[in-house]
Parts: structure tokens; C-alpha cells; sequence
């Protein structure tokens, strides 16, 4: 039987490195390994004259996969072999940031305008000055900063002043207001850059108007407009021209936006052209107003008719009248006085009387008729005596006939008008003139204002519109 072989102990091979399998450096040598043990997994045959492993170890790799590991820079002393080692190099240490030198380019320069002693009148030509205030970082006391303005409509900035900044850094500047316009400033520190630029208009005083070129004189137009500067608060008043120079009418406040609305109360009732202007008076005592502008005070009759109400007609009327209010009506409208000027007057007549008497009434506007008043007689208690007595023209009154107890007056249908009682006074049934004050114009000539007569512009309407003239005796009384 032919001999057989064992292997040497030690004679079994070893699998190489990872640095061998790279293809790199050579792999190590193994370590010894103690006779008789075998690498896990290896296999045992028998030894044969022809295998190579009897001549040689082998350099097959083992059946398990050594690891795939970065090559270290040095092994561990008692490692073992083959051990996988730590693939991530160390982080380099930071690099410190390089720190430039302090220099002035490093200092900041901030600004921003003030108004001073404005007193609410921000940025008004001749109100207050201008303060320039800022703040130099990091903060040096005694750091010197130059104060640069250019002007409205300049091309490059001059230097106004020089200030110096404070424990804090802080700097100011109080100049002159400047011209009107827009003036922007600048701060400079030496070797730092210049601050940002800021700007501010300065306005000045000034006010608009606007009003209606026609006016009823017994209306109130408004007058409207805006001041400049266009804040709340404002005082703003209406002035007109007068023979003895302007006169203040109205005074208001502006609103938000510097707009205003001022009612023009001066001239009411008169007729012709008021010359007006809006003005203010700046704190530094300038008065700035609007060009000036006429309003013309016209003279209309302006009727308006309504339906009577008890109100209207409180002491006129009562239970048992052979009339209501609502078989009346209640006409509003314009009448010249004896003052010259325009007035407002009531008349309450019957419904079918409305259109003659807007007619007769009219023809009376338009010749300047003078009435002295026009009222409902429940101002003074429905009383007709009394009535008269302030030459008071009217028209329903229910009520018996003044001197004659025992008939109704025409007075109570709402179909007569009393005009002028005073100019044209009353016969009674016993011969005595009223009222008392209208004594001296039983005799009707010479002729004076407000008086009736057959040749009176106003007489001759009434009698075309319908009405009749109770004339010899009773000169103010006309009946439809």
C-alpha cells in the first residue's frame, strides 16, 4: 500500500492581505499559527504527490470574504491580521479668520432731519429751523463731522456748519429753515464715508379757494379750499372787502388734508357782488390768502309750497273753523323789505289761491314792493289787533271780523290777504282807523312806500289774478 502524505503542521495556506488583493504593497507575513488548529472553513484532503500545496502554501483566498478597507497608514501593534481598521482621516483643525485692521472705513454715519420750534407748521417757509441730528458708530467723542446742504435747484452740497459728537457719538445741527424747496444734507466724518442723504420740502404758506359765482342772498354759499401745509388744525378764516378794508366773516379749522369748508355769511339779504378771500395767519405773523373772488347775492322769490300742518297754524286755527289745514296750504318765500334788503316770509292761504297769489306776489318781487313782515298771526295769538299793529302781512286767520263780532271774517276760509297793515289802515264798522300806528296813512296821499293804491304796480296784479280790493275803508284787505 503506497505511503500516505500529511501535510506538515504550519503547511496550510493563509489568505493574503487586503493591501495583497489591491495589487499593492505586499501583504505581511502571517503569524504563526499554534500545530494542529486550521483556518475556519478550510478543507482537509490527502495529500497528494502532485498537489501543490505540498510544495507551497497556497494563495487561493478563503471561502469568507475579508473586508474591503482603505489602507491604513500603520498597523496597530497586536492587531491581527486583517483586522479592518478606520477608513475616515481626521478633520484638519479650523483655520482662523483673518481679522482686518480698524480703520475709519469701519465707522458709520447716520443722519435724519427735525423740525424745530415748528409748532405743528412742519417744514413752512419762515416757521422754525431746521435741526440736523445723527449718530457716528462706534462712538468717539470729539470726532468732528462736517454738515453739507445742497439747496433747492443746486447742483452740488456746501458745507453749513461743523458739530462735534458727544460720549455717545451723537451730533446735531440747528440752522435756518432754507428756501422753498426741497434742500437735502448730508454728515461727513473724515476718512469714513459719507452718510446717506436726506431731503426735505420746505412749502410755502398758502391757501386755495373755491365759491359759487351766484348766490339767493338769503342763502349761505360754502366756500372750500385747502391749506398749505396740508394738516389738520389749522385756523383759517373768510375775509371780504368792505370800505374800510378786509373784514373777517367766518372762522374755522382745517381737516385732515388741510381742506376746509366755511359758510359766507356776510351780505345775507343784500343784493350785489361780495368780494371775498380765505386767509391764515402764519405763527411768524404772515398772513397768506387766496387770490380773492366775487360772489353775486341775487335776489329771487324762491317760493316754496307745502301742505299746511296744525303746527303752522297753532293759534290761527281750531275746533269749529269752517275750514282745516287741509284745505290750506303753506307758502315760503323771499319779499323785500323796507330795509332795502331781501327777507323770508310765510303766507297761508286756500289751496285754489296758490297760483294768484305766487303771481301777484311775483309781480310785487320783481318792482321791489316793500313788505315789512309776513307771518302767521298765531305769533301773536291770532289777535288780528295786534297783528296789524306790526304791520304784519298774512292770510288765514279764522276768526270773527275785527269790529263786528257776529260774522265770520273771509279770513277764516283761507281766502283773504292782509298786506301792509300799517301803510293801509282799517275802518271799522264805528268809524275808528286801526291800527293806532297806521293813523297818518288814513290820508292817502303824498304817496309812501308800501302803499296800495289803484296804481301800484302790486294793486293792479291782484285785481288781473282775481282778487277783490276792499278799498275806501279797508286798504290793506283783498279777497278771493
Amino acid at each position: 500500500m503506497a505511503a500516505v502524505l500529511v501535510p506538515a503542521a504550519g503547511a496550510l495556506g493563509v489568505a493574503p492581505s487586503a493591501w495583497a488583493l489591491a495589487g499593492s504593497t505586499p501583504a505581511p507575513a502571517p503569524s504563526s499559527l499554534p500545530a494542529g488548529n486550521s483556518l475556519p472553513g478550510a478543507p482537509t484532503r490527502p495529500a497528494s504527490a502532485d498537489d501543490p500545496a505540498t510544495a507551497a502554501p497556497t494563495t487561493s483566498a478563503p471561502t469568507t470574504s475579508a473586508p474591503t478597507t482603505s489602507a491604513p497608514t500603520s498597523e496597530a501593534p497586536g492587531a491581527p491580521v486583517g483586522a479592518p481598521t478606520s477608513t475616515t482621516p481626521p478633520a484638519p483643525p479650523p483655520s482662523p479668520r483673518p481679522t482686518a485692521p480698524r480703520t475709519h472705513d469701519s465707522q458709520q454715519v447716520r443722519v435724519s432731519l427735525q423740525c424745530a420750534g415748528c409748532g405743528g407748521w412742519d417744514w413752512v417757509a419762515g416757521v422754525g429751523q431746521t435741526r440736523v441730528v445723527g449718530m457716528v458708530l462706534p462712538a468717539r467723542a470729539g470726532t468732528p463731522v462736517r454738515i453739507l446742504r445742497k439747496a433747492p435747484g443746486a447742483a452740488a452740497y456746501v458745507q453749513v456748519a461743523t458739530a462735534t459728537t458727544g460720549t455717545s457719538g451723537a451730533f446735531s445741527w440747528t440752522g435756518p429753515m432754507g428756501a422753498v424747496g426741497t434742500s437735502s444734507y448730508q454728515a461727513v466724518v473724515e476718512g469714513a464715508p459719507a452718510s446717506a442723504q436726506v431731503a426735505r420740502a420746505v412749502v410755502a404758506p398758502s391757501v386755495t379757494m373755491t365759491v359759487p359765482p351766484a348766490t339767493d342772498t338769503l342763502k349761505n354759499p360754502p366756500v372750500t379750499g385747502v391749506v398749505s401745509p396740508r394738516i389738520a388744525g389749522i385756523r383759517v378764516r373768510t375775509e371780504v372787502l368792505t370800505p374800510a378794508g378786509w373784514r373777517t366773516s367766518q372762522i374755522g379749522t382745517t381737516r385732515a388734508g388741510g381742506a376746509f369748508t366755511l359758510p359766507l355769511t356776510y351780505g345775507q339779504g343784500t343784493v350785489g357782488v361780495v368780494t371775498v378771500r380765505t386767509a391764515i395767519t402764519v405763527p411768524n405773523g404772515v398772513v397768506a390768502a387766496s387770490p380773492s373772488r366775487g360772489i353775486n347775492r341775487v335776489a329771487v322769490m324762491d317760493p316754496v309750497v307745502r301742505g299746511t300742518v296744525a303746527a303752522d297754524v297753532p293759534r290761527t286755527h281750531r275746533a269749529g273753523c269752517p275750514v282745516g289745514p287741509a284745505s290750506l296750504r303753506t307758502i315760503d318765500m323771499n319779499h323785500w323789505g323796507f330795509d332795502g334788503r331781501i327777507h323770508r316770509g310765510r303766507l297761508v292761504i286756500r289751496t285754489a289761491n296758490v297760483t294768484p297769489i305766487l303771481n301777484s306776489f311775483q309781480t310785487a318781487f320783481n318792482g321791489r314792493f316793500p313788505i315789512r313782515e309776513m307771518r302767521d298771526a298765531s305769533v301773536y295769538g291770532g289777535d288780528d289787533i295786534i297783528s296789524m299793529e306790526h304791520d304784519n302781512t298774512n292770510g288765514f286767520n279764522c276768526r270773527r271780523v275785527t269790529g263786528n263780532p257776529y260774522r265770520m271774517s273771509p279770513h277764516s276760509y283761507g281766502t283773504s290777504v292782509d298786506i301792509n297793515t300799517v301803510e293801509n289802515p282799517y275802518r271799522i264798522p264805528s268809524g275808528v282807523w286801526l291800527p293806532k300806528n297806521g293813523q297818518a296813512y288814513v290820508a292817502r296821499t303824498p304817496y309812501r312806500p308800501g302803499m296800495l293804491t289803484p296804481s301800484t304796480p302790486f294793486t293792479k296784479a291782484l285785481l288781473g289774478n282775481g282778487f277783490t280790493w276792499l278799498s275806501g275803508f279797508d286798504w290793506q284787505h283783498f279777497q278771493r
